[in-house]
């Protein structure tokens, strides 16, 4: 199995955000619609994403990091793609305001399920310090110069305005090598697609306490194969 039902991204979202909360991560269920009266349902994925905001560091000789991440968050399989990170004794890390070349942005991070894909879609912005959107120079920067055929630029499918989003064409192939028997047990789905869409913008959101508790789910592979998926 390759594709995500809607069913079956409810479930998984649910299971995914029970793990967040035990591990204190800042994932949250955003509703843009009530649920309606005497429904039993806390998740409806047509009216509704799954949702994180966290500042960024991001250099224009390194890899972009949360501001607040440690290299021993990362998943064993994404470490490599912490090469190149701020030291611990970088002024980056004490006043990244001031760090040279330096970008410190806000990035809101939206997991869409789209059912014309079978599979749930990251939509993202960043903004600079002053609330505006980075432009598509900043980006690559910000994203470690992704390719314009990974991410792109649309309308919300929630919200209705100009979000970057990666490109879902491949996901179905992506998901399918990373699932054992094809098939998405407990959040297994969510954490091993999670992991490999946010590293291409920000690297080790997703942190190794999560998949060590993850009831089987295949390790995400190195920055060489994440750069492969959609």
């Amino acid at each position: 199995m390759s594709s995500l039902s809607r069913a079956e991204f409810e479930e998984q979202t649910a299971t995914f955000l029970q793990r967040a909360r035990q591990h204190q991560e800042t994932w949250m269920w955003v509703s843009t619609a009530p649920l309606p009266a005497g429904s039993e349902r806390t998740i409806d994925a047509r009216t509704g994403y799954l949702a994180k905001q966290t500042m960024v560091i991001s250099r224009l000789d390194g890899v972009p990091k949360p501001a607040a991440c440690s290299d021993s968050e990362l998943p064993a399989d994404l470490e490599d793609l912490n090469e190149g990170d701020l030291d611990e004794g970088d002024p980056a890390q004490r006043d990244p305001a001031d760090a040279p070349g330096a970008i410190l942005a806000t990035v809101d991070l939206h997991v869409v399920y789209l059912p014309s894909w079978g599979c749930p879609v990251l939509f993202f912005n960043a903004y600079d310090a002053s609330g505006q959107v980075l432009d598509w120079a900043a980006l690559r920067t910000l994203t470690r110069n992704q390719t314009p055929a990974t991410i792109s630029q649309q309308e919300h499918p929630l919200l209705h305005i100009p979000f970057y989003y990666i490109h879902p064409c491949n996901t179905a192939e992506f998901m399918r090598e990373r699932l054992e028997n094809g098939c998405p047990v407990g959040d297994a789905y969510m954490l091993i697609w999670l992991g490999a869409m946010t590293s291409l913008v920000v690297p080790g959101l997703v942190p190794r306490a999560m998949f060590e508790t993850a009831a089987g789910p295949r390790a995400i592979e190195h920055d060489a194969e994440v750069s492969k998926q959609p």
